[in-house]
């Protein structure tokens, strides 16, 4: 979720549209955390895989010693052999089980919930940089009511085991007679990367589980399972995970045979996922956790820490040298005898020569030069803090001007513009596609399901408004920081940002932007461009988040004239452009929204940004 959920605006996250739409639900709370849905795991479900797993496993236990066990699924893979390679994650992915600890015909004790995470060197098929990875948990009872949910971390190939009975379903937020009917159920499990900062134990600002004073009791060390700040799923983070069951079983025909022993079955992946799951269990986590009762909290094992860079410390090195020298040198003659000395604090020679004329000299120099020299390690140079910014809406408003009607967007585009879209080549848009007033599409674009086209309507008019009191919006925003004109090399912390040109343009000619979020998720960029007639021009170079932490939908390019993205360049963030855009072969994280002129593609891929309900 977004900052754009402040001050009663709807957020936004990023992540590419569901190609498999797989339910509905609707949250009816009811006053006691109770939920309506369908369609995504019914308990009939549940009751066979159960009686499948219990019809076989006198089998399996005959014959497991000879069995040659097959490659683990993933979050991404189902229950499949690991292949040499995997797909992306889609929005909305779920890993799912059931449990029963007393149910007939053979709950018989506790189940065990084991949860790996490949990532790091268990598994080099699999993607990620040995990140932790935040297992989202929610369970719920046989009457499909969630009564427990927590984010727990588990480190780079870290390994986590569950007990059913202590950890999942001894806290149960349902009360009454409601709430005795937990003994047998399902279990989803999301795989996320962290997705608030983690605080150190003992801190005056953390819950006590390692996460901001902010976050529920069910946030542990980074990991919140809520719809507060919110989360999506991607290829970077992964969960392997199989599930316990102490059974009975009674086979033979004629012959009862009532054999004890333990099943494990393999979590079961929703297949491409449906971004609705996603926010139905963040939404009924929240509403279940919110009441600070601390009821319907899941316990996790000891939170994994990750890695925290040490501070810098400054060491100081005096080194002085002393060298001294002295040379002394006598010479005397004399009739008889003669001797000269010359006596100096450092080394003294002499030589006496007898001659019939005695002439003495003597002559000492000494010398001492002393040499100190001191050298202090520099203290690194620090991000400012970062400065927080109200997102622009880009959502729809509360009272849409017009109404849109049903079969559009709501307000929510990836793409949207003035006068014409042209495209040359290929480009997919994984989102909605706008245009108003004008009705010229080019061809060779695919909008993927289930993203909608609207052309000369009241959806794409009303999107068009929206964008007018954004752009206003991030015009308005302060307080402001002026920064050189070329944004290559440059490291900014959150906040809104001017350029130094004089005709306030913005450029990326080489080297990467980076976006530092300094730990906060929902952290906010604004980029003003409002002088006479600012342009936003890329030719090579990109944009990236310092640690991969940052939403691109957070981040605003508001430009007074037109944008220009170049061929073959990253970009990521919400272009707002007062007149045109050009993307040329680049690949958009983001928005492409052109407020009085067309939007020119050419073999683009555009992720576009999600709003609840849209």
């Amino acid at each position: 979720m977004s900052k754009e959920c402040a001050d009663g605006q709807i957020g936004s996250a990023w992540l590419p549209r569901s190609r498999h739409a797989i339910g509905s639900h609707n949250v009816d709370d009811g006053g006691n955390g109770r939920s309506q849905h369908s369609a995504w795991w019914p308990m009939s479900i549940i009751s066979r895989i159960r009686r499948s797993a219990v019809a076989s496993v006198a089998v399996l236990l005959i014959t497991a010693a000879m069995a040659t066990p097959t490659g683990a699924g993933s979050l991404r893979q189902g229950s499949t052999p690991q292949p040499s390679s995997f797909s992306a994650g889609e929005p909305g992915e779920v890993l799912w089980t059931y449990y029963d600890t007393i149910g007939a015909p053979g709950g018989a004790g506790d189940n065990i919930l084991t949860l790996i995470n490949p990532n790091g060197s268990a598994n080099s098929n699999l993607g990620g940089s040995g990140a932790g990875t935040c297992a989202m948990i929610y369970v719920f009872d046989d009457d499909e009511e969630m009564g427990e949910c927590c984010g727990c971390p588990i480190s780079p190939a870290g390994i986590q085991a569950f007990s059913v009975e202590q950890n999942l379903t001894s806290n149960w937020g349902i009360t009454g007679a409601e709430g005795r009917d937990n003994a047998s159920g399902a279990i989803a499990i999301a795989a996320a990367a962290p997705n608030v900062a983690f605080v150190p134990a003992g801190a005056s600002a953390s819950n006590g589980q390692f996460c901001p004073i902010t976050q529920s009791g069910a946030c542990n060390a980074g990991c919140d399972p809520t719809a507060q700040p919110g989360y999506t799923v991607s290829s970077a983070n992964n969960l392997l995970g199989s599930i316990v069951h102490n059974q009975l079983v009674t086979a033979g025909t004629s012959t009862n045979l009532t054999i004890g022993g333990l099943t494990e079955v393999s979590l079961f992946d929703d297949a491409g996922g449906d971004p609705e799951n996603i926010f139905y269990l963040q939404a009924q986590c929240g509403a279940l956790v919110g009441n600070s009762s601390g009821g319907g909290i899941c316990r996790c094992a000891i939170p994994y820490a990750p890695a925290v860079a040490p501070t810098p410390t400054v060491t100081a090195t005096a080194t002085a040298t002393e060298t001294s020298t002295a040379s002394a040198a006598a010479t005397a003659t004399a009739t008889s005898t003669a001797s000269a000395a010359a006596t100096t604090t450092a080394t003294s020679t002499a030589s006496a020569a007898a001659t019939t004329t005695a002439t003495s000299t003597a002559s000492a120099a000494a010398t001492a030069t002393s040499t100190a020299t001191a050298t202090t390690a520099a203290t690194p140079t620090a991000t400012p803090t970062g400065i927080v910014v109200v997102a622009p809406n880009l959502c729809t408003n509360p009272s849409p001007s017009p109404t849109p009607a049903s079969g559009g967007s709501l307000g929510n585009y990836a793409v949207l513009a003035n006068t014409a879209i042209t495209n040359s080549g290929s480009t997919t848009i994984n989102g909605n596609l706008g245009l108003f007033p004008g009705t010229s599409v080019g061809g060779g674009i695919t909008v993927t399901p289930p993203g909608f086209t609207d052309t000369d309507n009241t959806n794409a008019h009303n999107g068009q408004n929206i964008l007018t009191n954004a752009i206003t919006q991030a015009m308005n925003a302060s307080p402001t920081t002026t920064i050189p004109q070329e944004l290559g090399g440059q490291t900014l912390a959150a906040g809104a940002y001017k350029s130094a040109a004089s005709d306030s343009s913005f450029m990326l000619s080489s080297g990467s932007l980076t976006l530092n979020a300094q730990g906060d998720v929902n952290a906010v960029w604004i980029f003003q461009m409002n002088g006479s007639n600012p342009a936003l021009t890329t030719t090579t170079g990109n944009v990236v988040f310092q640690d991969g932490i940052g939403n691109p939908c957070n981040v605003f390019w508001q430009v007074g004239s037109s944008a220009t993205i170049g061929s073959g360049t990253p970009f990521i963030g919400n272009i707002m452009a007062g007149a045109s855009i050009t993307l040329n072969a680049a690949t958009l994280n983001g928005r492409a929204l052109a407020s009085t002129a067309a939007v020119t593609l050419s073999n683009n891929t555009i992720n576009g940004c999600t709003c609840p309900g849209q």
